[in-house]
């Protein structure tokens, strides 16, 4: 999957945000998308910009109980919507 099908992938829902990041190693991208739910939940995602790999996935939930991470690496699929 690539960083453009990520973002097709998540214009869908209509309140999923996303924000780019700095500080990525040379030649790497990174972006999160993010909802606007209570507890909030995002995926972060690290890409190589040359042709838009994604590299890393990080799915990460914020809520009352405490943080919760889940990171996958290449070949990562964008979670189901429930």
């Amino acid at each position: 999957m690539s960083i453009k099908q990520a973002i097709d992938y998540y214009k869908q829902f209509g309140n999923v945000g996303a924000m780019k990041h700095s500080g990525a190693p040379s030649g790497q991208g990174e972006i999160d998308f993010r909802n606007d739910t209570v507890p909030q939940r995002r995926v972060y995602i690290t890409f190589r910009k040359s042709d838009g790999k994604i590299l890393s996935v990080t799915y990460w939930k914020l809520g009352e109980e405490g943080d919760i991470f889940y990171r996958r690496v290449a070949g990562a699929r964008p979670p189901q919507r429930r």
